[in-house]
């Protein structure tokens, strides 16, 4: 028993030892196609053909770059006045409460503010619930810096789409 054991440790051993073909270092490749390539020349314009209107129209071309400043400027004014006319932007703030009890409200504001000192949190009633919420952001990815902080001493905190008034 133990021969056949060997004799199948030798025959493998001698097969996992198979020689490896050396490797054959291969130049860069490199191909000229400049032939492939289409060649332009300059073109000339022929003035002596045609009517005498298309070679005035062709030699009265300006070089001289056009000026766009006051249609942008117009541009943007329009794109202002149409701004004002909007009323509300829809964004985000954080909703860290929301319950029936004001006392839990007033508390909830007075923790954000030991929290985050310079964190403005408002506390609106819309009956029957009281609600705090503190921030008003464009973007969620604004938001959510914000809403990683509250969230642990808040476990309830939400993000919530809200408008925000243009000013």
């Amino acid at each position: 028993m133990k021969k056949g054991y060997s004799l199948i440790a030798v025959v493998v051993f001698l097969t996992s030892c198979v020689l490896t073909k050396p490797t054959v270092k291969v130049a860069p490749y490199s191909e000229d196609l400049s032939k492939y390539r289409p060649q332009y020349t300059e073109m000339e314009i022929a003035w002596d053909n045609g009517t005498a209107e298309e070679n005035d129209s062709l030699r009265n071309v300006s070089t001289e770059p056009m000026d766009v400043t006051s249609e942008i400027e117009q541009l943007i004014t329009d794109i202002s006045e149409k701004n004002k006319e909007v009323s509300y932007i829809s964004g985000y703030t954080i909703q860290v409460y929301s319950g029936t009890s004001k006392a839990k409200a007033d508390i909830a504001k007075s923790e954000i503010y030991k929290l985050i000192p310079e964190s403005r949190p408002r506390q609106d009633w819309e009956a029957p619930n009281y609600k705090v919420t503190v921030g008003t952001f464009f973007e969620r990815i604004e938001a959510y810096k914000l809403y990683a902080t509250l969230k642990q001493q808040f476990p309830m905190a939400t993000l919530v789409p809200t408008n925000i008034p243009n000013q």
